[in-house]
């Protein structure tokens, strides 16, 4: 009995972080456009994935994203209505941008947090 609540528990803090607003890790999620690939405080390295795009499926309104990294097999699956596209700019020193999907392609290099965004490197 205590086993099957202590599940249950766990199950549900890790839906609330995951689903867990922007303004609660500290910042809006405007500012998120302009944290560069692999800096997000409490999601880079924890919550999203990095690598180089292998193949990119669009179905239904739900886009489907292989990266070539290691010990990932399945691709990560990302909805085009609710997740933003933002271009990282920032190792040309230029300004990051909004972006939209036709900017992830095979061979670029991207960070996936698909509940909330992925960011594309741009040079």
């Amino acid at each position: 009995m205590a086993e099957s609540h202590n599940r249950v528990m766990t199950i549900a803090a890790w839906l609330l972080i995951l689903f867990m607003p922007s303004t609660a890790l500290g910042y809006g999620a405007g500012v998120e456009q302009y944290i560069p690939i692999g800096q997000s405080p409490g999601v880079s390295g924890r919550l999203s994935r990095e690598g180089v795009v292998r193949s990119v499926r669009e179905t239904k309104g739900v886009l489907m994203i292989q990266l070539d990294t290691r010990g990932l097999r399945h691709p990560l699956i990302v909805d085009k209505r609710r997740t933003a596209v933002y271009l990282d700019w920032t190792r040309c020193q230029r300004s990051n941008q909004r972006g939209t999907w036709r900017d992830i392609l095979a061979g670029t290099y991207v960070e996936v947090y698909s509940v909330k965004w992925v960011k594309v490197r741009q040079c």
